[in-house]
């Protein structure tokens, strides 16, 4: 036997659009894309805390992109590393908070793509030029990978990720 609630039932005659109450009007979208911004703040934030646990051994591998003066490898490495932790937090926050503050999703995503674009750049050019890199860095010392065309394609992978995620919650902004 089929039984309808007065919550469940619709009014045919209604010429109100249906509108959904339940989600509060800043929440930041589908289940699907709240995990692909807390999958992708954790990953941020696991780079980032990788390169924090050996900040001298990841300035080191910073060396064999020879992108920077030597003496600028560890300036551009507390920076990397600084900014991919605040990503990785700010991107955790907007994917697990249930009213996630939209600035800070969207500078969160921007942040993301800035190290997306960075190491892109730095890995094509060392790729380019027929360095021979041991470790990527992308963790820091930790889970190193010798730069390939593989790496480049990881690279284009967080380009495209990290660029959907700050258009997304870009668009949070306006609504």
């Amino acid at each position: 036997m089929l039984a309808i609630s007065e919550e469940s039932a619709v009014d045919v005659g209604s010429t109100e659009p249906e509108t959904n109450s339940a989600r509060p009007a800043s929440a930041p979208g589908t289940r699907a894309r709240r995990w692909a911004l807390t999958l992708l703040g954790a990953l941020l934030l696991a780079q980032g805390v990788g390169k924090l646990l050996d900040v001298g051994g990841y300035i080191a591998a910073l060396g064999a992109f020879d992108a920077l003066p030597v003496a600028a490898n560890g300036s551009l490495a507390i920076i990397w590393l600084a900014v991919e932790i605040s990503a990785g937090v700010g991107l955790l926050i907007a994917g697990l908070a249930k009213q996630p503050p939209r600035p800070l999703s969207f500078i969160a995503a921007a942040l993301g793509v800035l190290t997306a674009v960075g190491y892109a750049a730095v890995t094509t050019q060392a790729y380019v030029r027929g360095l021979e890199v041991a470790n990527c860095t992308c963790f820091g010392v930790y889970l190193a990978q010798r730069l390939s065309w593989f790496v480049l394609l990881q690279d284009a992978y967080m380009l495209l990720y990290t660029g959907l995620m700050a258009k997304k919650t870009h668009a949070w902004l306006s609504t």
